[in-house]
């Protein structure tokens, strides 16, 4: 058969990914036009995706989890946290345990850390933080008025003010601004008690007394520290002359304002899109240097506040902090030194499928994804046209959409759970530009496949990563029924098999090496055999099918594991390694059935093994020409 079959045309190389920017005879060989539960390898190979197993055998109830994040205690132990209907849990020895009741069911938690703590806010619901498993609120309300009382003799002279103001005295330290002042007292060399009224909020401990200097020498609106009592309503008898007092009361130390995202960016942390202020939805907060629980609202900037759009993300890159709304993109350079918008008609509509690597940030817009160095912005979905025409990506299910960057896969991972479906791309080093290295240049490519997991048993919901024992950050899943799922983990979907699909587009048969034949796009071809290199860890065959001339189906052919293993050099497919599953080589006749000018394959399977596709060779010939020799 193969003297009569001597040309080959190869499908070797499996870089570019999906291509659904068009009709399937228009795509690269290259490229694919079916890539179901399969990955891109820095081979140019592709492999069926790993499974998933539980993070933990219980569930948080039958309610969906809104989002999950990575906490991290001061002794540097790593929790899970989960948000599940009004309750945020948090993962401990195996159990899902609440952290905090209360919250608005419907309102996703935005997360950033700092000094030991993870900062938490959704815009409904009050700021609070983690520290280890404790839960306070961020900053916190100024106390009462203290009052005043004039004392027994031998004391002050003079006309005075008292402020109070609450004190956090473990490190870190936390004070608030100072309360409403008291009422003014005059003694002439008199004892002054003050009164002042515990602070409800029970992560302070102790109370701050300030006072003016004297006021009839002119000085009313400074305040200095008097004492520092315990965190109970009491009294304190002042006699300290102006002279003794220690230093001013804090007055940039605010709460920051409910605010739906934040994010830490150059040591303050931003607090944006804060729905109880005037044109809150268009405004962000920025906090004093190196306290994330001052925020005083005089740290602002209004981003376009007129167009009647809300802030829908933050992202932090070491020179910009950029600010996303539904249509454009606003950068604040440098340390608050420059604003200036970038994008007056692109914007990113999903706000927990931001993505952030070194210098580089990546989004989803309504156009598709893109990335941005916060100077320029880059169309990474060109090869996606057809499911973004087809709403995968609208505004009204902006809720739906979750990304993680997985490391050690060089993969973003989006879901978008409106469509049950994963979609993964591949930044590969060893092909294109890698979007987490800083020396990136030009414009970077993103090759795509997409996940698609067992419904209703894995209905995700939402995307995080944790960091298992081995100390490698894992992406891990939400579901609608309360469950944690540990993605790229076995060989299944718990007791569920996983189907994969990997087709090419249409292909007209080529040989450059045939020199009688310049063109053979108008030929008719007769494909005799396919020649397939894989790995595979069964004995099970899988399917190839085999259509021609846009008729499906033309032709059905089986792996079978027929010849023997070879480890050739860089026999690798991703992680299967020949020596362990093994790597194949096997050569599949072909009917007669399977003549004509263009051609497509599709390879398909459902099962719990592995499976790499190295290499698809076809052996054909013109048809008309048996002796088929150069």
């Amino acid at each position: 058969m193969l003297k009569s079959a001597t040309l080959t045309f190869s499908f070797d190389d499996f870089s570019l990914g999906l291509d659904w920017s068009g009709a399937a005879d228009k795509i690269d060989r290259k490229s694919l036009y079916d890539a179901k539960n399969v990955v891109l390898t820095p081979y140019r190979t592709i492999e069926k995706r790993n499974g998933s197993s539980l993070l933990a055998d219980g569930s948080m109830g039958a309610y969906d989890v809104r989002s999950l994040f990575e906490h991290v205690k001061v002794d540097g132990t790593r929790l899970v946290l989960a948000q599940s209907n009004t309750v945020l849990y948090y993962l401990n020895s195996g159990t899902w345990t609440s952290l905090k009741t209360g919250l608005t069911a419907d309102a996703k938690l935005s997360y950033a850390r700092h000094r030991g703590f993870t900062i938490c806010v959704n815009g409904t619901d009050a700021n609070f933080k983690i520290r280890d498993v404790s839960v306070t609120a961020i900053g916190g309300a100024v106390p009462t008025a203290p009052t005043t009382a004039e004392g027994s003799a031998t004391g002050l002279t003079g006309k005075f003010r008292y402020k109070t103001t609450a004190y956090r005295s473990s490190a870190p330290t936390l004070e608030t601004d100072g309360s409403a002042a008291s009422s003014a007292i005059t003694v002439s060399d008199k004892k002054i008690t003050v009164s002042y009224t515990e602070h409800s909020d029970s992560q302070f401990d102790r109370l701050r007394i300030y006072r003016t200097f004297d006021e009839t020498t002119g000085d009313t609106n400074d305040w200095f520290l008097v004492a520092t009592v315990d965190n109970e309503t009491s009294t304190y008898t002042d006699t300290t002359a102006d002279a003794s007092l220690g230093g001013a009361i804090p007055e940039t130390h605010a709460k920051p304002p409910a605010a739906k995202f934040c994010v830490l960016h150059k040591n303050r942390m931003i607090y944006a899109n804060c729905p109880s202020l005037e044109d809150g939805t268009s405004v962000f907060i920025f906090s004093e240097v190196g306290e994330p629980e001052y925020a005083p609202l005089t740290n602002y900037q209004y981003f376009d506040r007129s167009d009647g759009d809300e802030i829908t993300g933050v992202a932090s890159l070491p020179d910009y902090l950029l600010v996303f709304k539904k249509n454009k993109i606003a950068v604040m350079e440098g340390d608050f030194q420059e604003w200036y918008t970038l994008s007056p008609a692109t914007g990113c509509i999903a706000p927990w499928a931001i993505i952030t690597f070194v210098d580089k940030v990546m989004f989803m817009s309504e156009e598709g994804w893109k990335i941005t160095d916060g100077r320029a912005i880059y169309d990474v979905s060109k090869k996606l046209t057809n499911i973004l025409q087809a709403g995968a990506i609208t505004w009204p299910s902006r809720l739906d959409y979750s990304g993680v960057y997985y490391p050690i896969k060089k993969q973003t991972i989006f879901l978008l759970a409106n469509q049950g479906r994963v979609m993964v791309g591949h930044a590969l080093t060893s092909l294109y530009q890698d979007v987490s290295r800083e020396d990136t240049i030009d414009e970077p490519y993103i090759g795509w496949t997409y996940f698609e997991y067992p419904s209703p048993y894995m209905v995700l919901t939402t995307l995080g990563m944790y960091t298992d024992s081995d100390g490698i950050s894992r992406v891990i899943a939400g579901t609608d029924t309360g469950y944690v799922h540990v993605l790229d983990n076995g060989t299944s979907d718990g007791d569920f098999d996983i189907p994969f699909i990997i087709e090419t587009g249409w292909t007209v048969l080529t040989d450059p090496s045939y020199k009688p034949v310049r063109d053979f796009t108008s030929l008719t071809k007769k494909l005799r055999m396919l020649n397939v290199i894989y790995a595979s860890g069964t004995t099970e065959n899988r399917t190839i099918n085999v259509d021609v001339d846009f008729e499906r189906d033309t032709d059905t052919v089986y792996l079978s594991q027929g010849a023997g293993s070879y480890a050739g050099e860089h026999a690798y497919s991703g992680e299967i390694y020949c020596g362990g599953e093994g790597i194949y080589t096997e050569n599949i006749p072909l009917g007669s059935v399977c003549t004509g000018r263009t051609f497509r394959f599709r390879i398909t399977g459902e099962d719990s093994f592995v499976f790499g596709l190295r290499e698809l060779n076809c052996r054909f010939r013109i048809s008309g020409l048996r002796e088929g020799v150069n």
